[in-house]
């Protein structure tokens, strides 16, 4: 027998991996119509894992378990072996008493819910993904290595570190599952090492976050607004700054920040600076963030950005600013402010506003914008007591349309006990559910799987901490590598049996699985959407229904 290492990609030989869904990868031989694949525990392969297959991978998902050794060979039809070794690292740190799991499943009840999902730990700085199951099937190697904030279409994934030099505040990273981090944002003095907990990556590969920046301005003065308010009424915050009775103007520190746009090698070529754009007169003086700055003698954290979201067609970035309960969408190219929606303050009036109290957001986190233009978020709802009128705090998911108005698609509100003051986020699945991350309030972290019609299909428990868990964001992928997601559709929209055109055959496919509620699954189930909205349904049959009639279907 033959034995060659040079052919083989990955895992490197020797290697520990901190995951155990592995990914195989050798060099394509010219010529060769298979390959033959083992995986063993022992060097001898008297016992492996046989795999025929004729791509030059194979991911693994089932016969390799933490701190263990392998050995693994591959040959071309009847070849020479080409052989490696590698070993498994720990699995998860565990944040809670050594009796229990890293995460307890506490609802897994859906046939159409499938992945991996991804957590992201704010202190200590830790990731972990997990199966459906709770099994755990990579970490991030060790207590505060990174923390996981996002992964795209694209499979980059991204998150923050703290790094050198100054290990103060947070730097945006990306990293792969493979190979840990690979690249970090630059970093601009210990008080601007802060990302807020949110980088996202360009189609044109650069990357996109915030840098904090600060402005002098003052202590608003509730005389200087008596559109809004009566002459005895005061900011509660007022009488909080010492050696100030309101009579002059007091200087004051802001924070805001700068939206920035870095190449591959960390220089900075595009930004956009909040002070340059938002209305000062634009202040959240009800949720205490004034009081926090005047009893810190810190800067007064005016917009808190805190996600971003970009549109390649437009060229439009979406930005969400916590403490001003607002997303804004900018045109990159002018930077004009396209519209806001979301709270209304004292100074800007271009604000679209929800038509019912009970349908604004506050405090929110998370932004995930879909391919009709709609927008999911998580309201923390930390105004949602004085929004409702109950004074009892809420968070919820939302899935929002912005036109001339504001319309709540969907929503979905927490029980009381999974209220999340800080962090969480909600994303939309292929499977047309949503997945809810939230830090809680007295049971700690959980994420929610929630199906159109609220019903929860599974609950995942994070046991890092009660009455709160410091968990950040959580995102669900079809696996670990790239190789895992599906691959684009082969298919036109619309063309559901993929031969080539667009007639009632295509309505019928599409209506059968509509009523079987089963598009996801038949084989071109990724041409029924054809309006783009995520899901499938009578709209969709009602859309393909028009083409085809008025034999149209290529623009469909």
């Amino acid at each position: 027998m033959s034995t060659l290492f040079g052919d083989l990609i990955h895992p490197p030989d020797g290697s520990e991996l901190s995951y155990v869904h592995v990914l195989f990868k050798w060099e394509e031989i010219p010529g060769s119509t298979g390959y033959d694949f083992q995986l063993s525990g022992s060097n001898d392969f008297t016992t492996p894992l046989n795999i025929s297959t004729t791509k030059p991978f194979h991911i693994e998902k089932d016969y390799i378990n933490w701190q263990s050794s392998y050995y693994w060979r591959v040959r071309a039809n009847d070849g020479d072996w080409m052989l490696g070794e590698f070993s498994t690292g720990s699995p998860s740190y565990i944040f809670a008493p050594l009796d229990v799991d890293p995460v307890e499943i506490q609802v897994n009840s859906s046939i159409d819910s499938d992945g991996i999902t991804l957590y992201g730990i704010m202190d200590p700085f830790y990731s972990a993904a997990v199966d459906m199951n709770g099994n755990e099937v990579w970490n991030s190697g060790g207590l505060d290595t990174y923390m996981f904030s996002s992964v795209d279409n694209n499979y980059n994934f991204l998150g923050d570190a703290n790094l050198a030099p100054h290990y103060n505040g947070e730097l945006g990273i990306e990293f792969t599952i493979e190979d840990g981090i690979t690249w970090s944002q630059p970093t601009y003095g210990d008080e601007a090492d802060f990302l807020q907990h949110e980088l996202i990556k360009l189609p044109n590969g650069n990357f996109m976050g915030f840098v904090i920046t600060y402005k002098e301005h003052f202590v608003p003065n509730s005389d200087d607004y008596p559109e809004y308010f009566s002459e005895s009424f005061d900011f509660s915050f007022e009488n909080n700054i010492p050696g100030w009775d309101g009579s002059f103007p007091y200087p004051w520190t802001w924070k805001g920040e700068r939206i920035v746009e870095w190449d591959e090698n960390g220089n900075e070529i595009w930004s956009w600076d909040v002070f340059d754009y938002f209305d000062l007169d634009d202040f959240d003086f009800i949720n205490g963030f004034w009081e926090y700055a005047a009893s810190n003698n810190e800067p007064f954290d005016w917009t808190h950005f805190n996600a971003l979201a970009y549109d390649e067609n437009e060229n439009m970035i979406y930005v969400s600013s916590k403490n001003l309960s607002r997303i804004t969408k900018i045109n990159k190219n002018s930077g004009e402010i396209i519209w806001h929606v979301g709270r209304r303050w004292l100074g800007e009036d271009n604000i679209i506003e929800p038509a019912e109290q009970t349908d604004r957001f506050s405090g929110q986190h998370g932004l995930q914008l879909l391919n009709n233009g709609n927008l999911i978020i998580f309201d923390n709802g930390i105004s949602s007591g004085m929004n409702d009128g109950t004074n009892i705090e809420k968070s919820r998911a939302m899935e929002l349309k912005v036109s001339d108005i504001l319309e709540v698609v969907w929503s979905y509100t927490l029980p009381v006990d999974l209220y999340g003051v800080i962090s969480g986020n909600a994303q939309k699945l292929s499977n047309n559910n949503y997945l809810i991350t939230t830090v809680g309030s007295d049971d700690g972290a959980h994420s929610l799987e929630v199906n159109n019609s609220g019903e929860i299909v599974w609950d995942c428990k994070y046991n890092i901490g009660t009455p709160q868990g410091a968990i950040y964001r959580a995102m669900r992928i079809t696996g670990l590598h790239e190789t895992d997601h599906e691959p684009p559709c082969i298919c036109a929209t619309g063309d559901t049996n993929c031969d080539g055109g667009w007639n009632v055959l295509d309505i019928v496919v599409l209506s059968n699985c509509v009523l079987a509620d089963n598009c996801p699954g038949i084989e071109y189930g990724c041409a029924a959407d054809t309006n783009g909205d995520g899901g499938w349904n009578v709209l969709d049959i009602v859309v393909l229904a028009n083409c085809v009639v008025a034999e149209n279907c290529g623009g469909c």
